[in-house]
């Protein structure tokens, strides 16, 4: 199974850095996508939503 995923992520992220382990472990090759913090307009249009949940 190595169909590819879109992976919208915002660096530093531990939680990244988990998604790409599991992806790396199930050979999948992600397409990163920049998501900025301070601009979630395009993170927003990308995948459909209409908001963004944070972990605080």
């Amino acid at each position: 199974m190595s169909e590819s995923v879109e992976l919208c992520r915002s660096p530093p992220s531990h939680h990244g850095v988990s998604v790409d382990r599991m992806l790396a472990f199930e050979s999948i090759p992600p397409k990163k996508v920049s998501a900025p913090h301070h601009d979630r307009e395009e993170l927003l249009r990308r995948t459909g939503q209409d908001q963004v949940l944070t972990s605080i």
